[in-house]
């Protein structure tokens, strides 16, 4: 059975490159979910991150099934990434369903929804 744990933010990038991890963390940081004004790196929405053939992979969710601000979301993540790293970013919505305990510890603690 998965715990709550197993559910945050780990990306491969952060075993890879743990700098530039944390560099791209901060930057997303800056990309909100307009419904809930908190970044998508707060909510657990980045579920991946991989350095590929020289290229981001940036795996995400949405917090809502049709969300009608994926696409300007996703383009914002894509944006930033960018800007931060100087290499092309890839970024893929996956099926895979958000939920609280996927929220990062102190903001999860802070709306007590976990």
């Amino acid at each position: 059975m998965e715990s709550i744990n197993d559910k945050k933010n780990r990306w491969d990038l952060d075993k890879d490159n743990p700098d530039q991890g944390k560099v791209l963390r901060e930057a997303l940081r800056k990309v909100n979910d307009p419904e809930l004004g908190l970044s998508v790196v707060d909510l657990g929405m980045i579920r991946n991150v991989e350095l590929k053939d020289g290229r981001l992979i940036i795996s995400m969710i949405l917090t809502t099934p049709f969300c009608p601000f994926a696409d300007s979301m996703m383009a914002e993540v894509k944006k930033e990434a960018e800007a931060v790293n100087n290499i092309e970013a890839v970024v893929s919505l996956i099926a895979e369903p958000w939920d609280p305990t996927m929220m990062e510890d102190q903001v999860d603690s802070d709306w007590n929804l976990s």
